[in-house]
């Protein structure tokens, strides 16, 4: 199965969940409205920021030392899960010991009483720890179909669980939460099953190994926590300058710009193991290269079809109400296409070694949307929110560009698009088009075979 292939099925599941996503999102806004789907938002803000500082990337590092050969399966799960336990107690401990402190500047903008909710987020920190080891274990070994699944798993159950609770129970955000905490469960007990069907967990205290590891993973780390910043500072600004209905339509807006994300993601999941396989840099080079290029012109014009839709999606999926979001939306999305194109970059440099540029990189555009967000946030509400993230969103795209230039065998020339770019990617989408246009013909056909044989 070729990486083409392998992405595109990545691909598919990405749309499938998009859907029902969206689905889920539109019964679940409009069952709680703008400000209980604000105070949502914010308590998501808490996993979100214990995975970007409690997280040290040990599941990042695992790929590349198996890739290299150095530990078996076996080992490394054992390694990477006491890992996880380890790091997921002491950042629930953190918070546990200095909530007051974290909920007065979270929450001090709700009407309600959010502390038990709160307190019952942090069950999901290490659970999502656990579930991240084995989604990464599980691209090591280019197992899509698992990894699929696996993803499959978390999302319909979380959401399918929550809307039940939501919709039968009226148990508002803990309908949520629960849900969220079933999903990944189950979907972290189907990986372990398999993983353990390739090799069972093998006990085995190797601090050598363990500090191989947190060399590789430091910059690692480092990295995720700006990029995590770069990504979510001015959500997190959002949350406490303004009110969580305004932190909804912030939110909203972000999210369904980066619907785009969906075919670079599906991309960048299987070029980082495969160039950590690589021993050919002029080869992984030019792969990363054509990645951009090809995962370029398919954001732009997807782009441009969502600028188009939006307006009447919302207004028919959402409401009135949702409205607002809008204008975030189209100021966000230029800033999320030219970014999200180069993503494919990133995993260049974690690949051939190089995961100390990643910090380097997102550093000074995190530095940039904190000081406009902070002062645009006050004067222009959540328009000036999206125009500090666009801009920052921009300026790391550029200098990725750049970087990657720099050490890399590749030139600016490699980087612009062809038309043999446009007819790879015609040629792609015709033939994914045809393919799904011969499986309904098929269904439809067979349907009516066996009603002919029922009579």
């Amino acid at each position: 199965m070729s990486l083409t292939s392998k992405s595109f099925s990545i691909l598919q599941r990405d749309i499938f969940l998009f859907l029902c996503r969206m689905i889920s999102g539109v019964v679940i806004a409009r069952k709680l409205g703008p400000e209980l789907l604000g105070l949502w938002a914010i308590l998501q803000l808490i996993p979100g920021y214990a995975e970007a500082f409690g997280r040290f990337k040990f599941d990042i590092a695992a790929v590349y030392f198996l890739g290299q050969k150095k530990t078996t399966l076996g080992e490394m799960v054992f390694t990477l899960n006491l890992l996880a336990l380890i790091t997921g107690v002491l950042i629930v401990s953190v918070f546990v010991w200095q909530f007051e402190w974290f909920y007065s500047y979270l929450f001090k903008n709700s009407p309600v009483n959010m502390r038990l909710l709160a307190y019952y987020t942090l069950a999901i920190i290490p659970l999502s720890f656990l579930l991240t080891n084995y989604n990464y274990l599980i691209i090591f070994l280019e197992d899509i179909k698992t990894y699929n699944k696996m993803i499959v798993l978390s999302a319909l159950l979380s959401s399918g669980f929550g809307i039940f609770l939501l919709l039968v129970f009226d148990l508002g955000i803990f309908a949520m939460l629960t849900g969220s905490i079933l999903g990944v469960t189950t979907s972290l007990c189907y990986g372990a099953i398999k993983i353990a069907r390739v090799e069972k967990m093998k006990p085995n205290w190797n601090p050598h190994l363990m500090k191989k590891m947190t060399m590789y993973c430091f910059y690692s780390y480092i990295g995720g926590i700006i990029g995590h910043l770069n990504g979510y500072i001015t959500n997190l600004l959002v949350a406490l300058f303004l009110s969580p209905a305004q932190v909804a339509f912030y939110s909203m807006a972000k999210n369904r710009s980066q619907i785009v994300s969906k075919i670079p993601n599906a991309l960048s999941t299987l070029l980082f193991p495969k160039i950590s396989k690589s021993t050919n840099k002029e080869e992984s080079s030019h792969l990363a290269a054509r990645a951009f290029r090809v995962t370029f012109i398919m954001l732009f014009f997807m782009g441009i079809i969502l600028a188009i839709l939006i307006k009447p999606w919302v207004y028919i999926l959402y409401g009135k109400a949702f409205l607002p979001m809008t204008t975030p939306f189209w100021i966000i999305l230029p800033g999320i296409v030219f970014f999200q194109s180069t993503t494919v970059i990133g995993q260049y440099f974690s690949g051939v070694g190089r995961a100390d540029l990643g910090p380097k990189i997102n550093f000074f555009p995190m530095i940039i949307q904190a000081i406009l967000a902070y002062y645009l946030i006050q004067n222009l509400n959540v328009i000036g929110a999206s125009i500090a993230f666009s801009v920052s969103s921009l300026l790391f795209g550029l200098i990725q560009i750049g970087v990657f230039i720099r050490i890399s065998t590749c030139t600016m020339t490699d980087l612009l698009i062809t038309k043999d770019d446009y007819n790879t990617v015609t040629k792609f989408i015709l033939s994914q088009v045809v393919k799904f246009t011969s499986r309904l013909s098929t269904l439809y056909h067979g349907k009516i075979s066996r009603r002919k044989n029922e009579i």
